[in-house]
């Protein structure tokens, strides 16, 4: 299962398997793992991989329809609500492979 999923420090959006989301983290690897690779494979986290505050929001069994809805997810934080409620307006970019998060 795959998630799409809004970090919430950087307002950035990224499709993650299901084992990289524990409650309102989400597990991510560090700049030597290629992570399109990792997340197609459902990698397990390792202990290099440090935990980022995240919340999902969307869900599908399928990796191909997640990234489907990765660029209306862009665009609007909450793909099962309108925009107005949701209090976090994301900016209009994809996470792009292998970023650091400050602080890194």
């Amino acid at each position: 299962m795959y998630h799409i999923v809004i970090f919430e420090k950087t307002n950035e959006v990224e499709v993650v398997p299901s084992g990289w989301i524990s409650g309102e983290e989400c597990m991510w690897p560090p700049n030597k793992v290629d992570v399109v690779k990792a997340i197609k494979k459902q990698e397990q986290p390792g202990e290099d991989w440090k935990p980022h505050r995240a919340r999902v929001i969307f869900t599908s069994n399928d990796y191909n329809e997640a990234r489907l809805k990765l660029p209306e997810s862009v665009l609007h934080t909450d793909l099962g609500t309108d925009e107005e409620d949701s209090p976090i307006k994301p900016k209009r970019r994809i996470m792009s492979k292998n970023i650091l998060f400050p602080g890194e």
